[in-house]
């Protein structure tokens, strides 16, 4: 984009010039950005990361394969295991013992040498759009799941949805072929064959791939002032703040992620004054990049 002012600025896909390149790289890995907030204080679910064999050892360092299955006995299970760099929840398996997390690393691993185990987080997962320091946009992070009819296969359930949220211009990671999506659906007792019945649900995934929504509710009140933090302490102007909230446990939360390039299409598909949020974001954005010197 060119500004009168001589400025030329650029937009691919969610990425912006707003953020400073180390600190949008340093959100990019999730095991740095976690590890850094942490240390500031934010309330991160207990993890840490470790590396292929191969890269550890080309990297002469003891934190492979072996002392993650280490990590995971100590802390114990449930845990959410995923690669650092991945978006869209691609790659991320929910493991219960230490025989699924070793049938689930390969898979992760194929994806990024670098992975996370990280202790499970539950209650209800928000999404927070900081932009400048104010509170942006705010919607909670929904789980995937199918209902069933009574005739259709779990499978054919998720292709109809899948294609229903890419009609709506939703982007989604998911396939109803991954490793992660027939792990879940097996520790519920489903395949992807079977016909599930009238009425029963089944999530399809861990984490919140499912479609967004408005929060029924006021936010907690310390959500806004957390969210202008977090983004302070991360060096980002813009950026999307995953962190989830127990309800039973009033002004505790659990923070998964910030994300330096933050995509507002599932919001804008909520509806007509969704999408005038985000159109007006977007105008601000588009202004706030044309500022400053040549």
């Amino acid at each position: 984009m060119h500004y009168p002012n001589g400025q030329v600025r650029h937009l691919s896909g969610s990425a912006t010039d707003l953020n400073p390149a180390a600190a949008a790289d340093m959100a990019r890995v999730k095991a740095w950005s976690l590890h850094f907030l942490r240390r500031s204080g934010f309330a991160v679910p207990e993890f840490d990361f470790f590396f292929a064999d191969a890269w550890a050892s080309r990297h002469r360092s003891t934190k492979n394969e072996a002392a993650a299955v280490a990590f995971a006995e100590r802390l114990g299970y449930p845990l959410v295991l995923k690669p650092s760099c991945q978006t869209y929840g691609n790659g991320v398996h929910l493991v219960a013992s230490r025989e699924e997390l070793e049938a689930a690393l390969p898979h992760v691993l194929a994806l990024d040498p670098m992975f996370l185990l990280q202790r499970l987080a539950r209650g209800v997962e928000y999404r927070l759009v900081v932009f400048d320091g104010r509170l942006e946009l705010a919607y909670v992070k929904t789980p995937l799941e199918v209902v069933g009819d009574g005739r259709r296969t779990v499978e054919e359930l998720l292709a109809a949805h899948l294609a229903w949220r890419a009609e709506r211009g939703e982007e989604t990671a998911v396939r109803a072929d991954s490793a992660e999506v027939e792990t879940y659906l097996a520790r519920q007792g489903w395949t992807l064959r079977d016909v599930l019945p009238l009425d029963v649900r089944a999530q399809v995934r861990l984490g919140a791939a499912g479609p967004t929504q408005v929060p029924e509710a006021a936010l907690p009140p310390f959500l806004e002032p957390m969210a202008l933090a977090i983004a302070r302490c991360a060096g980002l102007r813009l950026c999307g703040i995953d962190l989830i909230v127990d309800p039973t446990q009033p002004g505790s939360y659990a923070l998964l992620e910030v994300n330096a390039a933050p995509e507002f299409d599932d919001f804008a598909c909520i509806g007509a004054e969704q999408d005038r949020q985000v159109e007006a974001l977007m105008e601000r954005m588009i202004l706030a990049m044309g500022e400053g010197r040549p």
